[in-house]
């Protein structure tokens, strides 16, 4: 995980602990869902060669949302997602899967109609993923090559996407949001949360 990304998290909740305490217009919010990484074939924003096959796996996240009144809303959200590779493998053959670890720090604007809305972001994204290899043996001679090799580096990231959004009480809210995380390639998101008004 990126030190940028982490004192961004920490000077964050600091500054936002000491607005809270003189503003009631603040929730707070938790989501999980699944992620794709990756899957929007044809959309590569950077980077020189494939996203990669990957299996579909968890996000989780939380952030802060301030109310700008007319139905505009400012995020700040945290975000964290885990796949493995998910490359084919002949049945004589083994691979040793390796994973992608994402960590996304956005600042989102969000605009509702009622229960509806619509949000955009933008912010830094820490990708960490390790090799993959497969391995078998050709006329009993063991061999071993390696199918994608793992990096680590930060990049710009944005977000796009739409959500519904209801209220179950006053200060309590469920939201179901699907998004386009655009980071080197466009992984499409689904999460499920709730927040509540501070």
């Amino acid at each position: 995980m990126s030190m940028k990304i982490i004192l961004l998290l920490v000077v964050s909740l600091l500054i936002s602990h000491y607005v809270i305490a003189q503003n009631s217009n603040y929730k707070i919010f938790l989501k999980g869902g699944i992620s794709d990484y990756g899957a929007v074939e044809g959309l590569q924003v950077s980077g020189g060669h494939g996203a990669g096959p990957w299996y579909t796996g968890p996000i989780i996240g939380f952030g802060l949302e301030y109310d700008l009144e007319r139905n505009w809303y400012l995020q700040g959200m945290f975000d964290y997602s885990y796949n493995i590779y998910g490359g084919l493998v002949a049945t004589s053959e083994t691979m040793e899967r390796g994973s992608i670890s994402v960590v996304d720090f956005l600042v989102n604007i969000k605009k509702r109609w009622n229960w509806f809305y619509i949000i955009g972001g933008i912010g830094l994204s820490s990708l960490e993923s390790s090799d993959s290899y497969i391995s078998g043996y050709v006329d009993k001679v063991f061999f071993q090559r390696n199918v994608y090799g793992g990096t680590s580096n930060t990049v710009l990231a944005g977000l796009v996407g739409i959500g519904i959004e209801f209220h179950l009480f006053d200060n309590v809210g469920i939201f179901l949001e699907g998004s386009w995380r655009l980071r080197e390639y466009v992984t499409p998101v689904a999460q499920l949360g709730i927040n509540y008004k501070l």
